[in-house]
């Protein structure tokens, strides 16, 4: 363990078992050597990634828990030397028996380290500190699911057709990168007090330049092919965008109703009808624009910048 993290020993039970010194030497020893590889890993990752204890607490001063998501923490913080420059730090717990988890910050540190554009979440900084992993990222106001939690209805189309539009701008500079991003939907549209609209998440991202063909996504807005475990290309950012549209102006998504998961693959494989409104009306072009990026075979899905036009 990190020496300035230790723990006051106290005293094991009279019915625990006693290690000898030599066994916890050999166990901090193991410990502090993943620490440090996995401190090597993400240094090369992003090559300007801090190693500072104090980064934190010297640079930020935090403001409030603004979330909880599923790799971490994320809290609002203001740089102290500058009240007006506010960001949201990401904190990731670093489990060494965790190895999935650890992929997950890994890709998600290297894949934002090398990207720029105003349509993504872009990562300011980064620090390894104690067992943690800090990332300072941009501030936004909400996501699109945020604001469809605190509405009635969904949004109406001119607004829908402008996060679209926004969204297709950064992913075709992803995908022009290299990149597919795989986890697209509202929750991962993140909106900015002049609105802006950034995606955000890019843990399940992975590059076009490999084969890939692992589950990996959220069940409902997932394309056949990645349900299926058959190799795709980046064409399923654009089936899951074709959800996503869906789920902005119906405020839920097609199959909302199902919970289980092998329920919602069986729905999107063998239903009766392609995902499509429920709650909204949308006008003739939007509905076609949906069916085009909703074709089940991947091939002929367009691609996002076909879709922009």
């Amino acid at each position: 363990m990190d020496a300035s993290r230790t723990k006051p020993w106290n005293p094991a039970s009279s019915c625990a078992e006693q290690k000898e010194p030599s066994d916890f030497r050999r166990q901090d020893a193991q410990v502090t050597t993943q620490k440090q590889d996995y401190g090597h890993r993400s240094k090369h990752a992003v090559p300007w990634l801090q190693e500072d204890r104090i980064w934190v607490a010297t640079f930020f001063l935090m403001l409030s828990l603004s979330i909880i998501s599923a790799n971490g923490a994320v809290v609002r913080a203001t740089k102290r030397n500058n009240s007006k420059q506010r960001l949201a730090i990401k904190r990731c717990f670093i489990d060494d028996s965790d190895t999935p988890h650890l992929a997950y910050i890994l890709r998600e540190l290297r894949i934002m380290g090398c990207l720029n554009h105003e349509n993504l979440i872009a990562l300011r900084e980064a620090t390894l500190w104690g067992d943690y992993v800090w990332m300072a990222m941009d501030l936004m106001r909400c996501s699109v699911f945020g604001l469809l939690c605190k509405i009635s209805t969904g949004l109406p189309e001119e607004l829908a057709v402008y996060v679209l539009k926004q969204c297709l701008n950064g992913i075709i500079y992803l995908h022009g990168k290299g990149y597919m991003h795989r986890d697209i939907k509202c929750e991962n549209l993140l909106l900015g007090s002049d609105g802006e609209v950034k995606l955000a998440d890019f843990g399940l991202a992975s590059p076009t330049n490999r084969m890939n063909n692992m589950r990996l996504g959220t069940a409902k807005w997932m394309a056949p092919e990645v349900i299926r475990e058959q190799p795709y290309t980046e064409s399923v950012d654009i089936w899951s965008l074709g959800i996503t549209t869906i789920e902005m102006m119906d405020r839920v998504p097609p199959l909302y109703y199902l919970e289980q998961t092998d329920d919602i693959f069986a729905e999107i494989l063998w239903g009766a009808r392609q995902p499509f409104f429920t709650f909204s009306t949308p006008s003739e072009a939007m509905a076609a624009i949906v069916r085009w990026m909703l074709n089940t075979d991947g091939s002929r899905r367009p691609s996002a910048a076909l879709v922009l036009e």
